[in-house]
């Protein structure tokens, strides 16, 4: 009995942290050398994520990087509330990240018009989001105002299932201290490493589990284009089981999960939800992610 309480207290610190490099930044876009350019890319953080953990032209074993080695341009988000601005997370909304994942369209349709212009052919559109990243990107792509049409995705560890569990930090917005309700600063339990502030505010968990909500109430509609998901089905936060009831409810026959495991971490806290580079997991798993991605985003 208290191995399993001792689990479940594991999961409720753990939740502080929804998605886990100092230092934040803004949206910024990374050019391949590659003299045929393969398609732009969005690459978008976690909540808590800093922006730069995602890569760089100079980050070995990572995302970005990988993508520019392998022949295209990338867009870098930089959600509010992890741009080194404290404040900006007290008092983050929905709208906000549905507005930063805007300009973030914007600046990878001018990039695919610049590419056009030069090549004389269609330049692709894809999707690469971690945790929140994939949740507002896939929100987005329902919007009727200014509808977004990726060619494939590829996803790591998305906020589509959340464990129930997770929830439990809105009741941390209730506790005495100099900041309290939505405003308040909940301390991230993961490596510090990766994150962009020291926790996320009560108002990012809020605006998190609305998107959350409002794509299941959207059905999933158009979101049924090729899709690659990596998880670890051992994944603190997001639920391996209810992602696959829901890719099935929803009809979403174009979406592949495709099982990681972080054994061979190399950060001091370990944990199945983070998987984005070669550092939360081993240099073997993240060669078969990283090999994986290309090749399907090149199919």
């Amino acid at each position: 009995m208290w191995r399993y309480g001792k689990k479940i207290l594991f999961e409720a610190l753990f939740i502080v942290c929804f998605a886990i490099y100092a230092g934040a930044g803004d949206t910024v876009v990374f050019r391949t050398d590659h003299a045929q350019v393969n398609g732009i890319v969005i690459v978008a953080h976690g909540l808590n994520t800093a922006p730069s953990r995602m890569g760089s032209p100079e980050a070995d074993g990572t995302i970005v990087k990988a993508l520019l080695d392998g022949g295209y341009h990338v867009v870098r988000a930089a959600f509010t509330g992890h741009r080194g601005v404290i404040e900006e997370m007290r008092s983050v909304t929905t709208a906000a990240w549905l507005d930063d994942a805007h300009d973030c369209v914007l600046a990878a349709r001018a990039e695919a018009e610049r590419v056009e212009a030069a090549a004389q052919s269609r330049c692709p559109l894809y999707l690469v989001g971690f945790s929140l990243g994939a949740l507002v990107f896939e929100v987005l792509m329902n919007e009727e105002k200014m509808p977004v049409v990726f060619d494939k995705a590829v996803l790591f560890s998305p906020a589509f299932a959340i464990k129930g569990i997770t929830r439990g930090v809105l009741l941390l917005g209730a506790m005495p201290g100099a900041h309290r309700g939505d405003g308040r600063i909940v301390k991230s339990a993961g490596p510090a490493e990766y994150r962009a502030n020291t926790g996320a505010s009560i108002a990012a968990y809020k605006a998190l589990f609305a998107l959350e909500k409002q794509l299941k109430a959207l059905s999933f509609a158009k979101n049924n284009i090729p899709t690659l998901i990596f998880i670890d089905p051992r994944d603190e936060l997001i639920s391996y089981n209810k992602l696959k009831k829901l890719i099935k409810k929803m009809s979403l026959r174009n979406w592949t999960l495709q099982k990681v495991s972080n054994k061979g971490s190399r950060t001091r806290l370990a944990r199945h939800h983070l998987i984005i580079d070669d550092h939360c997991l081993s240099k073997e798993s993240w060669e078969t992610v990283r090999r994986a991605m290309l090749k399907f985003l090149a199919e």
